[in-house]
Formats: structure tokens, sequence, C-alpha cells
């Protein structure tokens, strides 16, 4: 591929996934990192470059000033929502000098990482999402609630993850309420799931690849760890309205769709992530590579084109996700995750072709 290839994002195990997948077809991306001068990327044998940026802007900047001119023209690629805004909202810039993961409209991809927006839209599609109310730091609770309820930040980029809480009662969300990081917070209706879904995979010209649904093997109230179940997926009327909704929000990129599944077999949709989600890595091992495909799609170039998958099934961890959900929390014994681990199929960080990170987490954490 003549293309450059530049990811840019937070230095964690998302970007490290999105780089290895690169990296073991042969492209040797460009990575422009945030939030750390060091750690687990910087030790992956496959970038041709890192470069840190001090903030999102900065990072941007370099990348204009860096790579604007060049023939052809560099993918950008991103491994989270707030360089993920960044590309969207300069996107008819940006795709003067470069192929841009964004919709057709300036701005339209951040608004949609509204879960108010998106959630309406999903409604209009056919799906069905929890009942929600959106509370300002200074609203009154309403009277009307029904307990439990579970909150999270209107969007990822305005708050983290210490807004998504099951709270019981009145006093535990005016707590929630009072200590978010943005000045709204979203409190949905509490679905007692028994299952995470995520269907990943990228849209490009006017096509949207699907290939596996992601299953959560355990989660807990407030989280979901690292351990997960892949299968085929099939056609369906269901993923038949995925696909057309993507279709229709005329987005190009990498991206996973995500749903809860509840007790009574019901299933609600919670939000579209317009990025490279930290679980495509894992699909690697069945023969998938979606970053590189996507790649191949957008310019043209190599070759996999039409990729066989080798497994229907498979297993797969996020390593540290799931010791810091699930051991460190005293949930699973350490012997019962050690024989998980060495039975997955696949690892987010364990890699005896790129053993770099691995060796910097053990040596730091």
């Amino acid at each position: 591929m003549n293309n450059k290839v530049i990811v840019f994002g937070c230095n964690h195990q998302n970007l490290l996934g999105l780089v290895r997948s690169l990296g073991e077809k042969g492209i040797r991306p460009y990575c422009v990192l945030l939030q750390s001068k060091d750690g687990m990327v910087f030790r992956s044998r496959y970038p041709a470059e890192c470069h840190f940026a001090e903030s999102p802007q900065d990072g941007m900047q370099y990348i204009i000033d860096r790579f604007s001119g060049e023939v052809p023209k560099p993918i950008l690629l991103s491994s989270d929502d707030v360089t993920e805004t960044l590309f969207d909202m300069r996107a008819s810039e940006l795709r003067e000098s470069f192929i841009v993961p964004a919709s057709d409209e300036d701005g339209k991809l951040t608004r949609l990482m509204n879960k108010k927006n998106i959630g309406e839209l999903a409604v209009s599609y056919g799906f069905k999402i929890p009942h929600m109310r959106v509370l300002r730091k200074s609203d009154a609770i309403p009277d009307d609630l029904s307990y439990p309820v579970f909150t999270k930040s209107l969007k990822s980029i305005d708050g983290g993850k210490k807004e998504e809480c099951k709270c019981n009662n009145r006093e535990e969300l005016k707590t929630v309420q009072q200590n978010c990081l943005s000045d709204v917070l979203l409190v949905q209706q509490f679905i007692d799931k028994v299952d995470e879904i995520d269907y990943i995979g990228y849209a490009a010209n006017g096509t949207v690849y699907i290939p596996y649904i992601q299953h959560q093997l355990r989660f807990s109230d407030h989280a979901y760890g690292g351990y997960h179940r892949f299968d085929k997926v099939e056609d369906s009327d269901f993923m038949g309205r995925i696909k057309q909704m993507l279709l229709d929000i005329n987005f190009q990129g990498l991206f996973s769709v995500e749903f809860l599944v509840d007790k009574n077999g019901e299933w609600y949709f919670t939000e579209v992530n317009f990025r490279h989600d930290g679980h495509t890595y894992l699909i690697t091992d069945a023969g998938i590579n979606l970053p590189y495909l996507y790649c191949c799609a957008v310019t043209g170039e190599g070759n996999d084109l039409q990729p066989k998958m080798n497994k229907k099934s498979f297993t797969g961890m996020n390593e540290l996700v799931d010791y810091r959900q699930f051991v460190s929390t005293g949930i699973i014994s350490k012997p019962r995750w050690i024989w998980q681990l060495l039975r997955a199929d696949t690892h987010i960080i364990w890699n005896i072709r790129d053993n770099g990170p691995l060796k910097y987490i053990l040596r730091h954490r």
C-alpha cells in the first residue's frame, strides 16, 4: 500500500491494537500519541514513528503541518472519541490532503456522539432504547424516576467512566449528579442485562462490513470485563437495519454498534462508536483484519479484499481491563483468571510477535 497511515489517539491498548493490526499486514503506521510520553505503543515493533502531543489540538496541528500535501493522500485513523471529533469537525478541510474517517457533513458525527441524538435516530430504524432523561447539575431530580437508574455522560468526550454508575435511590443519583465532570448527565432506565453486544466493522464506498458479533462473557452493573466470545454474523433484518442506519449517516471509517440484552431477551440499542473499537484487534485471530481491510477499501490497493473467516466462534481477552475489573476487586480468583487467560484464543496485550508492550506493563504495573 502506497498511502501512509496516521493513527491518532491516547497511548493505551485500543491504539496498540490498531497499530498491531496494520503492522501485521506490513503497514508501519505513523503514531501521534496523547496522555503519555512513554508506554505500550512506544514499545511496539510496528510504528514507523511515534510523536507525543501535549494536547489533541497540538496533535491535530502536527498532522496537518507534517503530512499535508503528500501524494497519495495519507489515511487518518482514530482510537478515541476526542480525536475522532477533531477529524469530524474539520472533515471537509482535511479531505483536501487526507482520507478522513467522517461523514458527508462537518460535525455530524459529533452530534451523533450525543447518546440522546443517536438513540432517537436508532428508534427511527426500529430499535428499542432505554428510557432516558437529561439532567444538568443545577436541575432538581424529578420525582417520577423509577429506581434503579443508570447514569453516564451525555457525550463521552465531556465526561468519563466514573459517571457510568447504577444508582439505587435518589440520594445516590444526587451524589453522581453533583460530582459529574460535565454539566450534563444522562439518566437511563436500568437494564438488568444478561449480555452486552458489540457489532464491529467498517464502512466505506457505500458498503458496511460486519463480520462478527461480540458477547461479553462477564460484566457487572457498573462495567463490563475484558473476556469475550465472538460469533460469525448471519444476515437478518436486524443486521440490515444496522447497516442501513450507518449508510444513511454516510459514515466512512471503523465503528462498533452496542446493544444490551435483558433477562426477557429484549435488545436495547445504546450507542455507535465512530472509531476503532478497543476489541477490534481480537478479530484478527479469525483471519479478519478490519483496519487493513478498511485501508484497502478506501484506496483500492492491497489484497485480501474477500477475506476468509477461519473461525465461526472464538474467545478473546483484554487482559488489563479484565484483571482490573474482576481480579483486583476479588470477584474472580487469580488461578481461575489465569486459566481463562491461557485458554483464550486471542489477547490484546500478550503477543509473541510483539512482546515489547507486555514487557513494559510487567515492569511498570
